[in-house]
């Protein structure tokens, strides 16, 4: 969401918290798709702030075979005593909107 530029800070507040529909993504466009990637890293970035070095990132677009758009999200979560490197594995299939998140072991 646009926001004015003499309120710089409703970026940072609940009016921008979240993602957009992903069924208004055109998801077979690899531009779109990058779009999304920083859109969902930008969102973590604003409203997690455990969470640091935020990297999203899609091989490809919609993947045919299986009708869903697949993304990994890296991460470093700060936490006490020591920090944790994260690596969510997910899929959406945006005809369903079913969202599947499987962590990681690289």
């Amino acid at each position: 969401m646009e926001t004015p530029e003499q309120l710089p800070l409703l970026d940072f507040s609940l009016l921008n918290y979240g993602l957009e529909d992903i069924a208004t993504i055109n998801l077979e466009s690899n531009k779109h798709v990058q779009l999304f990637c920083r859109k969902m890293e930008d969102t973590i970035r604003n409203f997690e702030p455990r969470i640091k070095s935020i990297k999203v990132g899609s091989k490809n677009a919609l993947d045919m075979r299986d009708m869903c758009f697949h993304f990994r999200v890296e991460a470093i979560l700060h936490a006490s005593p020591d920090n944790e490197s994260i690596v969510f594995d997910s899929a959406i299939n945006p005809m369903s909107k079913a969202v599947d998140v499987t962590e990681s072991t690289r």
